[in-house]
């Protein structure tokens, strides 16, 4: 399948808001995370972790180009 390039005009401001907001989910889910895995097995919660870190990762990279 052939690749798209779209192109969208934000106002830079909602664009940090918005990736502001997502990151402090983000950073709250993980926060719930760590205090859950007092419980047993632990791998399901170290991927979930994972997962989020690089949702993080991928905010940064589409709202900095970091």
């Amino acid at each position: 399948m052939p690749k798209k390039t779209v192109t969208i005009d934000v106002d830079e401001n909602l664009l940090v808001v918005a990736s502001n907001e997502i990151s402090e989910l983000l950073y709250e889910y993980d926060s719930e995370l760590m205090s859950a895995d007092e419980d047993g097995d632990n791998r399901d919660i170290e991927e979930k972790r994972d997962a989020l870190k690089q949702a993080i990762q991928i905010i940064d990279k589409l709202t900095w180009g970091v």
